[in-house]
């Protein structure tokens, strides 16, 4: 479905104010020169107008115009409380140590705590029931809501008309007005593929699912290191490419289904680069079948650096993140766009390689392929 051309509107003119640096109180041009900016209707004009005010971001005051707002709801950045929206699925009990989405949420409990802020939970069902954010956030009389990174990119613009501040924790936002944070997936995979070709190994494979949103930038990553690296081959592996219907209890099929087919057409990578330690995990069982021993025959590194991978057999090489630090930073970024919508930005938290039993840099396989 297309944005209508106000909805549109709205989200350019709140990029403006948050790129340009517009402050609060600032005066916006006339609804005739706006419209003539745009070429949009004095009608489509009033709407983007009236959507944003909404958000906080524009105060129109009768016979005088309309003007940057100062964002609504929490005066000052002060916050009393925080609603936090997950999924069902999101086992909050069993293996807790090794869910990133428990040490994200541990993480924003521990900042809320920490601020005096009361923090008020709610599971939903994705594939069921949309969330309604509105009603949640009423009945919890929430200043400021987080979400999940698993909520629908196509569901934000209604997060974002509840009219509270709006931080994702644990990917990039879609919509724009939406706070964000999220692992620094791009600066890590085009340093690590850097890592590889410095060691000497040839070609690398980023095994990653498209269907997620972190998918954009393991797949922009990977297409940077391509061109960046002369003497590394990259290749961009997405095993969600050809699944319509996707759910994460496909990943172990998925991975092993598409590892077969390129194991079909020719050698392997001598190394995959994993967008999580689960994939890698399901990367490492599928070149098994195959016959392939890791790292001898491929190397395998995974992403997120769940405790998990550092107590099984073999010992996964990871990419490894602070979880808790997504969740901290989430807290913070929305206790900011209280004070000013303008604050809505993405930030990034670093990953680093830790070396173990599944790839070393030392392990460079140097057999003939």
């Amino acid at each position: 479905m297309r944005p209508s051309k106000f909805d549109v509107m709205a989200d350019e003119l709140a990029r403006r104010f948050r790129q340009e640096g517009w402050a609060p109180g600032a005066p916006l041009p006339s609804q005739q020169r706006l419209a003539a900016d745009f070429g949009v209707s004095r009608s489509s004009v009033q709407k983007a107008l009236a959507a944003l005010g909404a958000r906080g971001l524009v105060e129109t005051r009768p016979g005088k115009g309309s003007f940057v707002g100062g964002g609504k709801n929490a005066p000052a950045g002060r916050m009393a409380t925080i609603a936090y929206a997950f999924p069902r699925e999101m086992r909050l009990n069993v293996d807790a140590e090794d869910n990133y989405g428990v040490e994200v949420l541990w993480g924003i409990e521990e900042e809320a705590t920490a601020l005096g802020i009361r923090l008020s939970l709610r599971s939903y069902e994705p594939d069921k029931e949309l969330l309604d954010v509105e009603a949640f956030i009423t009945a919890l009389e929430a200043d400021g809501l987080i979400l999940h990174s698993d909520f629908p990119a196509q569901d934000e613009p209604r997060a974002l008309h509840a009219g509270t501040p709006v931080v994702i924790a644990g990917r990039p936002a879609a919509t724009t007005g939406i706070g964000a944070v999220s692992p620094n997936f791009y600066d890590a995979f085009i340093d690590c593929c850097r890592l590889l070709e410095q060691a000497g190994y040839s070609s690398v494979g980023g095994l990653f699912s498209g269907a997620h949103g972190w998918g954009g930038d393991i797949r922009a990553a990977l297409e940077n290191a391509g061109r960046s690296c002369k003497r590394l081959r990259v290749q961009a592996i997405d095993f969600t490419a050809k699944q319509d219907n996707y759910h994460y209890l496909m990943d172990d099929r998925l991975v092993g289904e598409t590892l077969s087919d390129l194991a079909e057409c020719g050698p392997l990578p001598q190394a995959l680069l994993c967008n999580s330690d689960w994939t890698a995990r399901s990367a490492i069982r599928a070149l098994q079948r195959l016959g392939l021993a890791v790292p001898r025959d491929v190397g395998v590194i995974g992403c997120l650096g769940l405790r998990l991978g550092g107590i099984t057999a073999p010992k996964l090489s990871t990419l490894g993140l602070d979880s808790k630090e997504i969740g901290r930073r989430a807290v913070r970024m929305l206790r900011a766009m209280a004070a000013s919508p303008l604050a809505a930005a993405t930030e990034r938290v670093p990953l680093r390689l830790i070396e173990r039993d599944t790839f070393t840099l030392e392990r460079n396989p140097l057999h003939a392929r």
